[in-house]
């Protein structure tokens, strides 16, 4: 999406483009009165870490620091961060991971992850020495939704089904919790006034695996796809609960694979 001036038109709204790794961040903002922060910005590719280690950490965590500094200085009533499920590492089972599973750092292969789990302990620690009066974390589930240039897997077999060749590079067993991009504003909004500091999955009810993709878009989109699988490998799952945020915030995931898909082909490719 393209945060512009002219995309958002409102009285109550001001667009600025700012380096969030600027020391200079409160001065450029002094004159607003800020309530809330909701940190969405990150390199967020762990192929994009693996190319670049030093400055992916750098952008990450910097930034971050910078945020709770204004947010300590302005006095905001709610740090809202967006983390990962990529926090949790990959599996080769279905063990259900609920926020408070001890991650073992030292098994942790995504450089990304990493950088989520230590801004996050950043933000745990600025709340407890009370430099913040409140947080709220949110390890997103894998984000898809109508993007020109496909950002997750769901999009991506979209995108090569309409050119009739799918080409899968590992199992068709491998599975996530997948979020339409809807939901995942729904649950950032619903966060905004949660009452405590909290960690929440932010995700979807059920378990996908890249077979469940194939079949939706075979079903309802595309009959006669060829797939290609190059390297058929070991499942990797992860299978975070949003059982507490359901339970905490009232709050409910509306948009399944299905409809999710539908969206985004209505959305990009049916006029073609």
């Amino acid at each position: 999406m393209d945060f512009s001036k002219d995309n958002f038109k409102h009285k109550n709204y001001a667009f600025y483009k700012l380096n969030l790794q600027s020391n200079d961040l409160l001065k450029k903002l002094s004159s607003h009165k800020i309530d809330y922060i909701i940190h969405l910005a990150a390199i967020s590719s762990d192929k994009v870490f693996k190319e670049d280690l030093n400055n992916s950490f750098k952008n990450n965590i910097n930034s971050t620091l910078n945020l709770l500094d204004l947010a300590e200085k302005k006095k905001i009533k709610n740090f809202i961060f967006a983390s990962s499920e990529w926090v949790y590492g990959d599996n080769n089972n279905k063990k259900i991971l609920k926020e408070n599973f001890i991650i073992d750092r030292a098994k942790l292969k995504s450089s990304y992850g990493l950088s989520k789990l230590i801004c996050e302990d950043l933000i745990i620690n600025f709340y407890n020495l009370q430099k913040i009066n409140k947080y709220n974390i949110l390890r997103f589930g894998i984000i898809y939704g109508p993007r020109k240039k496909p950002g997750s897997v769901i999009e991506g077999l979209l995108k090569e089904s309409l050119e009739g060749v799918i080409k899968i590079n590992g199992s068709l067993a491998t599975a996530r919790k997948f979020i339409y991009i809807d939901d995942l504003v729904s649950g950032i909004i619903k966060s905004i006034k949660n009452k405590n500091s909290s960690t929440f999955n932010l995700t979807n009810n059920k378990l996908k695996s890249l077979k469940d993709i194939l079949n939706v878009i075979k079903n309802n989109i595309r009959f006669n796809i060829k797939i290609e699988n190059i390297n058929n490998s070991s499942p990797v799952i992860r299978n975070t609960t949003n059982a507490f945020i359901k339970k905490k915030l009232m709050w409910h995931p509306k948009i399944g694979l299905s409809k999710g898909i539908k969206y985004i082909y209505k959305k990009l490719y049916k006029k073609k």
